[in-house]
């Protein structure tokens, strides 16, 4: 996700909400696709606020085991 990285980027400024909103909504697509269900749901919750937090994407954790 272009936009992800955009984000994570130490020089960008505080996402706008309809930037998070785009995050949730495509991990929830990639959520839809059966594969690694338990980690799309928990990005999709977890990842917008960490990212107004200011953390980046290197630090933006995915459930150990959930994904393959």
């Amino acid at each position: 996700m272009p936009l992800l990285r955009r984000l994570s980027d130490p020089l960008t400024l505080a996402p706008r909400e309809d930037e998070l909103t785009t995050v949730r909504i495509a991990l929830e697509t990639l959520y839809g696709n059966k594969a690694a269900h338990a980690a799309y749901r928990e990005a999709s919750a977890a990842w917008p606020a960490r990212l107004r937090a200011g953390v980046q994407a290197p630090d933006l954790p995915v459930q150990e085991g959930a994904a393959s």
